[in-house]
């Protein structure tokens, strides 16, 4: 296995190139093969005419053999070929290359020569000649049986033949093989160099990524990475962030929660500690005492058995293990039951209720236990920090299918800097500011009211008051599926 993703990323990248070049290289090899042998080839034969012309004229005018023996030879070590001086017979008069003169080259006992033409008039063959593959060219075409001189110019006792080692026709080749090998090298290179900076800005944010990572899973949630890019590393990169915040948030959260449940229930323990100790030392003597006593220990135990009850069931809503019912509500029904339920409170208070609710109210689907609950919490929280000749109006309207539920109260105000927060369990307003202490209704009525697919949110102001509003949809537009099901 490869140690890291930046080396298996490099060999990737590196290995597609190679492969590529390979292919490529292979294909465009054998393409210009053929191609460049017969350009060397065509380049090489032409000057097989030239000499022959020159011969003639030298024969023409007389020359002896040992002159034309000298001119070829001239002519060979110039042009860095192999000349041959043939008779009618095909006898090898002279050689350049001083190895065949005197031998019969009979071209009729080759079975299997195949002959040539080239564009320019030359004609070649490629045969074995003293143990070397040679290509012999001469000026025009030889046939079988019967060989053809050059006509008019090359007396008939004459005839030229230029051989040139069929390597040296591939040479050619073999170095364009080797400058096109060193160019594919070059370019894999570049290709393992930019393959690293690559692998590099990938895995350079992976590895933050992971360190960070890794110190979260020590408990240091404070932990962001930097990044600009808007690919799929940047979003990563985001995602992790939002990832991040909202895992310290969490903690936040909870640190806070086991704060705040601490000192809810130091209050009240530190009440039924006191009062049972005095009644088990004897400090309580009067029956009065023992009644206070004893009354003041059950209502401290009940105030903690509700704050267990509603942490419970807030953590139940919380994970969908509360049943939801989905049936139509009365939406009228709903706010007039809930307000009968305050009313004596609101008379004892000397607060003003008041209820505004449109006429046709479409039905909503939900739970109205659970809803009636909500208002309940809401209603409950008005007349806590309503003071008295103060009112609390409770209304409801209808509007592009969904319908809005408010409960307004005078004299309390939430600073705007806390009413995102109001919802959270345990969340306490300045009370210098606001008169509210925290605690879980909130909590619970924003998870059921998130639990039939609405929403709520809070407006306060010094001179209005304060306003909780709900939104839930209508009956019509969301009946299926808005509430998770029952379990």
């Amino acid at each position: 296995m490869l140690p890291t993703l930046r080396t298996r990323l490099i060999l990737a990248f590196a290995s597609v190139t190679l492969v590529s070049l390979l292919v490529a290289l292979v294909g465009f090899l054998f393409l210009i093969r053929d191609r460049e042998i017969n350009a060397a080839r065509e380049r090489v034969g032409q000057l097989v005419d030239p000499v022959a012309w020159s011969v003639g004229n030298l024969a023409q005018q007389g020359a002896t053999e040992q002159e034309i023996a000298q001119y070829l030879d001239e002519r060979a070590q110039t042009l860095q070929v192999r000349f041959l001086l043939l008779d009618s017979n095909s006898t090898i008069l002279q050689d350049s290359g001083r190895q065949l003169a005197g031998q019969t080259l009979d071209m009729s006992k080759q079975t299997n020569l195949r002959l040539s033409g080239g564009q320019n008039g030359f004609a070649f063959v490629t045969q074995e000649v003293a143990g070397t593959r040679q290509v012999l060219f001469q000026p025009s075409p030889f046939v079988p049986l019967q060989l053809v001189t050059v006509p008019n110019v090359v007396p008939t006792r004459y005839q030229i033949l230029m051989l040139v080692p069929e390597q040296n026709l591939s040479e050619v080749w073999r170095q364009l093989a080797q400058r096109t090998l060193v160019a594919a090298g070059a370019g894999l290179l570049l290709t393992v160099t930019l393959s690293v900076l690559i692998a590099r800005s990938i895995v350079r944010p992976l590895a933050r990524m992971t360190q960070a990572s890794e110190e979260m899973a020590r408990g240091h949630y404070q932990q962001r990475i930097e990044s600009k890019r808007r690919d799929e590393v940047g979003r990563l990169a985001a995602a992790f962030n939002a990832m991040a915040a909202e895992v310290s948030h969490s903690d936040q959260m909870m640190r806070d929660l086991l704060a705040n449940v601490a000192h809810e229930l130091k209050t009240p323990l530190t009440s039924i500690q006191g009062f049972s100790q005095a009644l088990s030392e004897g400090a309580v003597h009067s029956r009065d005492e023992y009644e206070r006593a004893g009354r003041i220990i059950n209502e401290e135990a009940d105030r903690m058995r509700r704050l267990v009850e509603d942490l419970l069931y807030l953590s139940q809503i919380e994970s969908g293990q509360v049943s939801m019912e989905h049936r139509p509500v009365d939406v009228r029904a709903l706010l007039y039951n809930s307000l009968e339920r305050v009313s004596h409170r609101a008379s004892d208070g000397g607060q003003i209720l008041e209820l505004a609710a449109a006429e046709n109210l479409p039905p909503i689907i939900g739970d109205e236990r659970r809803l009636e609950q909500v208002l309940g919490n809401l209603l409950d929280n008005a007349l806590r920090y309503t003071p008295r000749g103060g009112y609390i109006r409770l209304a409801a309207r209808s509007d592009a299918g969904r319908v809005s539920l408010s409960v307004r109260n005078t004299g309390s105000y939430i600073p705007l800097e806390d009413q995102n927060r109001v919802f959270e369990r345990f969340y306490r307003v300045e009370r210098s500011r606001s008169g509210r202490n925290g605690g879980l209704g909130l909590a619970i009525v924003s998870e059921i009211v998130a639990a039939h697919g609405g929403t709520v949110d809070v407006e306060s102001s010094i001179d209005d008051g304060t306003e909780f509003r709900l939104t839930l949809p209508v009956a019509a537009a969301a009946a299926p599926a808005l509430l998770p099901a029952a379990v």
